[in-house]
């Protein structure tokens, strides 16, 4: 198993998925047919990961439900890993509310069980932001991602990626309010920070330029009382979430 363990954990991580795809079938037949059941969710996992990662959600979904049903079977078995991803997948279905109601379940057991200021807890309450941003409620999602991006901030630092991400998204939030000065601000110290962490020629510099760019010309047109016939030219959300962090990926054991 040590040798599946090495070959499938190489390949997923050098993105190759459709050859990470073959091993990790394989992975799973000797497990089941070990009844194995913790290396069998284990592979489960990671072939879910892998569809998941090239948007193949509609089959990922069903592998992270058994996942999660494999877990709740093992005594002390932590859960949260496998309802994150569920709650991944069912995000790409558009599945929103039910994604929602996961993430919820999440975060509270991630705050028990790690405290707040944790990385899993923080890209938990990210994870929950970004999906009450998609439906369309900015306003709930604010102080959820005001924050993050204060505990991100405390805890990688200013400059760290995961906590430039999270400000690109408070950006959004503050955009959809129709709060252009707040967004094109934060769109601002996102360039400024990935120019500093990242170089100046980095893409995600250059889209938070634009994106800046865009809420001064709402901020402008707001100030000649065109504001509400221009339609919003922000940045797509799924963009935007895409950036943020993936849930834990599984562990490769033997």
């Amino acid at each position: 198993m040590l040798a599946w363990s090495l070959r499938t954990a190489n390949y997923h991580s050098t993105d190759g998925h459709a050859e990470s795809e073959k091993l990790f079938h394989e992975a799973i037949k000797i497990r089941i047919y070990l009844k194995n059941r913790v290396e069998t969710a284990i592979a489960l996992s990671a072939l879910g990961s892998s569809l998941q990662m090239q948007k193949r959600s509609a089959e990922a979904e069903p592998l992270f439900r058994e996942v999660l049903e494999l877990r709740k079977d093992l005594e002390g078995a932590d859960v949260t890993e496998a309802m994150a991803n569920l709650a991944w997948s069912l995000q790409g279905l558009n599945r929103l509310p039910e994604a929602e109601q996961l993430q919820v379940e999440v975060l509270a057991l991630r705050e028990k069980a790690t405290g707040p200021e944790h990385p899993d807890t923080l890209t938990a309450l990210c994870a929950l932001s970004g999906c009450i941003l998609e439906q369309g409620r900015a306003g709930e999602a604010e102080p959820l991602l005001r924050k993050a991006l204060e505990l991100r901030s405390k805890v990688l630092g200013p400059l760290h990626s995961d906590t430039l991400v999270v400000m690109g998204l408070l950006a959004k939030c503050m955009a959809d309010q129709g709060v252009y000065d707040k967004a094109a601000e934060l769109y601002g110290s996102a360039a400024d920070g990935w120019a500093r962490a990242a170089g100046p020629e980095h893409e995600k510099v250059q889209r938070s330029k634009a994106a800046q760019v865009d809420c001064l010309a709402m901020l402008d047109a707001q100030g000649k009382g065109e504001g509400e016939t221009v339609v919003q030219p922000q940045p797509d959300l799924q963009q935007v979430l895409h950036s943020l962090p993936l849930p834990p990926q599984p562990q490769f054991k033997v």
